[in-house]
């Protein structure tokens, strides 16, 4: 297994950092945008939606604009609730949420994974990028447990190869009682210095408060 633990302890740190307050992007306004199911996420100003939903830029909606909880996913096994990028288009960093019912494991099964769990679920999610996205992945690290508003959850990331470049992907996985909620952002390597702090904000504000 390959494994890229420098750059990760540092996006860690970055992480909670920002948990306990340090504002390691304070500079950054942020919006937050609500999604059904209790979800919610913190994504800049200037960035903007590509979904279903809306267009436009995130700073440019009022309050009732920015809630997209309303949508219904209800019969939807899969569904994309969020698509956002940075602008200008030329910079490249991306957030993607998910809701799939149900869940491949329940709260209980992640809760109890062990680290031999954790580098198998692993190599089955690179295997899976590899067959079903043709994705060239550089460099992973396994999963790590943590706790999302009392929710057993999974984070990881890896390397990709880019167009334009080396793309830093990180994925963060929700598990409920009636669905898992995948979070993923991404950032093009050569801008690391640009985005690394937005994205550790952007992760440390996901929030899952009901099922």
């Amino acid at each position: 297994m390959l494994a890229f633990g420098r750059y990760w302890r540092s996006l860690l740190v970055v992480v909670i950092l920002l948990l306990f307050g340090k504002g390691v992007s304070a500079a950054t306004t942020y919006y937050e945008v609500r999604l059904p199911h209790g979800i919610s996420v913190n994504l800049p100003a200037g960035w903007r939606f590509f979904n279903d939903f809306e267009q436009g830029a995130i700073e440019g909606y009022v309050d009732q604009l920015r809630d997209l909880s309303g949508f219904s996913v209800v019969g939807q096994s899969h569904k994309v609730l969020l698509m956002a990028h940075a602008m200008p288009r030329s910079n490249f960093a991306f957030v993607r949420v998910t809701f799939t019912v149900p869940g491949e494991l329940s709260p209980s099964m992640v809760a109890n994974l062990s680290q031999k769990d954790l580098r198998y679920l692993t190599e089955l999610e690179m295997s899976s990028l590899v067959r079903d996205g043709g994705i060239n992945v550089l460099e992973y690290n396994d999963f790590e447990k943590t706790v999302i508003d009392g929710h057993p959850a999974l984070i990881g990331g890896y390397r990709r190869e880019g167009p334009l470049g080396t793309v830093r992907v990180i994925m963060q996985f929700v598990y409920t009682d009636a669905a898992a909620i995948k979070l993923t952002a991404s950032y093009r390597e050569s801008e690391e210095g640009m985005w690394q702090g937005v994205i550790a904000s952007i992760i440390s504000s996901f929030k899952v408060k009901v099922e």
